[in-house]
């Protein structure tokens, strides 16, 4: 399983591992923050489930992303962290691709002949 992961991202062990490692240290820390926030807002048990749901929604997801970049650039892996991350927005339709699909490709004039 991880040789075919690490073949897909086409990295190094090392690295592999890095990246395996900032993982790890954005979802710990994510549900710490997410456990913290909830406490701090004073929400418990007698809390409306729905509001509480929708925050902790909230920050895994988008918490989650701003410190998978900070641990990723704490560990010198911006570009792997910050190309998944496009590819991550770009499915969930946050942000849009740069390539227009429906264009129509350019083809080059062709040179005069003298």
């Amino acid at each position: 399983m991880f040789t075919s992961l690490q073949q897909k991202w086409g990295v190094s062990t090392r690295q592999f591992w890095v990246l395996f490692l900032v993982f790890a240290l954005t979802g710990t820390t994510t549900a710490y923050f997410t456990r913290y926030l909830t406490a701090w807002l004073g929400m418990d048990a007698q809390t409306f489930w729905l509001w509480k749901s929708l925050l902790r929604i909230g920050m895994l997801v988008f918490g989650y992303q701003v410190l998978l970049l900070g641990y990723g650039a704490l560990f010198g892996q911006w570009s792997f962290f910050w190309k998944y991350e496009r590819k991550m927005l770009q499915k969930l339709g946050i942000l849009q691709n740069k390539v227009n699909m429906n264009a129509k490709p350019q083809t080059p004039n062709p040179k005069p002949q003298t």
